[in-house]
């Protein structure tokens, strides 16, 4: 995969707010039901980096992810989250 699938940042490093937004627009998934399939496929991928996370994690994903399986998405995002220095 070539391009990026989900862009994962780190906003307001404060050691309090340790909590995950996650954009998907319409323009990535029309159905609502797919775009929610996606948010709570990242949601779980994200729940042991939270810990690790000094802030507020900012996920974008873009068109590439709409067809990617749990396991590629996974490692999408821990791709990212090692860019971030955050795994």
């Amino acid at each position: 995969m070539s391009a990026q699938a989900v862009i994962l940042k780190v906003v307001a490093r404060t050691a309090g707010d340790r909590r995950a937004v996650i954009s998907v627009s319409k323009r990535v998934l029309k159905s609502a039901a797919a775009r929610n399939l996606i948010k709570r496929r990242i949601r779980v991928i994200l729940q042991p980096l939270l810990s690790q996370a000094a802030g507020k994690l900012v996920v974008t994903v873009r068109q590439d992810a709409a067809h990617l399986s749990f396991q590629e998405l996974k490692q999408e995002l821990l791709r990212e989250a090692k860019r971030n220095n955050i795994a």
